[in-house]
């Protein structure tokens, strides 16, 4: 509109007049509305066209000061370097390595990312706190958020929720119950309960017939399933790799009935104040907070 005309607007732009008054003409099928009136002396813009240019033009603006973001973004990250150290529980260490350190990599190629994993992580925050690390992540289940986000505060600690799972009951595919979209108490009470690591959690022990075996790691627990009656009890992230080496041998339930025993599982990040990080733990603290992980 700011040429006055289709030819000029069209030598404005690079392109044929006829491709600008049939990219037009398109818009306005598509809205509905004549956005131009047009005569041999010109054209002017319609009361609805006159909307649809101012609305156009702060659009436009808005993209412009977008992708000078991501240009200042993209020439930063060349600049940004150093080791990131994250303390985080078991239950977090797999995921972290297998989704944010090859985003971060992509990210920011300067960072290196070393990873501790520690069972005393959420039991006190004060051992995090010793460790020397001011960026972390670890998973509770949801009954103990309170207290973990009260005792991150008193130990100058911010603690906020990152993503939330339910816990699901792993089976072997051949197994009957399987066959279902879900489980139900009866049905759990028909199976024979298998951990890894360390005992079951007590809550669990009541709606399975009994614990059948403790074994090493994931792999040979998922396994076991895989060739048993036996079940498992997993958040899916947790077995993202094993369901995958698995497919087709194994399903992944939840259950049918509301009890205390399985409680949503709650990832959490823990850090510094952010003006206390250093810039590549802010990086990697935004990569975190801004990955997609809520189920």
């Amino acid at each position: 509109m700011d040429r006055g005309s289709f030819s000029a607007a069209a030598r404005s732009l690079y392109v044929s007049q006829s491709a600008l008054s049939q990219s037009v003409t398109g818009l306005e099928k598509e809205l509905g509305a004549e956005l131009m009136h047009r005569s041999r002396s010109g054209i002017s813009l319609t009361y609805f066209g006159h909307r649809v240019y101012d609305d156009a033009k702060v659009l436009l603006s808005g993209f412009r000061d977008c992708e000078a973001g991501w240009r200042r973004m993209l020439d930063e990250r060349g600049g940004i370097g150093g080791q990131v150290r994250i303390r985080c529980n078991p239950g977090a260490e797999a995921y972290l390595s297998e989704t944010i350190v090859p985003e971060l990599r992509t990210a920011y190629p300067g960072v290196e990312l070393l990873i501790s994993a520690s069972p005393e992580m959420r039991q006190g925050i004060q051992s995090f706190v010793k460790s020397g690390c001011k960026l972390g992540i670890g998973v509770c289940v949801s009954e103990q958020w309170d207290a973990l986000r009260k005792g991150a505060g008193e130990a100058g600690l911010v603690c906020e929720p990152f993503g939330v799972e339910m816990a699901q009951v792993l089976l072997s595919a051949r197994n009957a119950l399987a066959q279902g979209e879900s489980l139900s108490r009866e049905q759990l009470g028909q199976l024979d309960l298998i951990w890894y690591t360390f005992a079951p959690p007590p809550r669990f022990q009541p709606l399975f017939r009994g614990v059948a075996a403790k074994v090493p790691n994931k792999e040979s627990m998922v396994r076991m399933v895989a060739e048993s009656e036996w079940a498992g009890v997993f958040t899916p992230s947790t077995i993202r790799r094993e369901l995958s080496e698995f497919k087709g041998r194994v399903r992944l339930l939840p259950v049918g009935f509301r009890d205390d025993a399985f409680l949503s599982v709650m990832r959490y990040l823990i850090h510094a104040p952010d003006e206390a990080l250093s810039r590549p733990e802010q990086c990697t603290l935004a990569l975190l907070r801004h990955y997609p992980y809520v189920i």
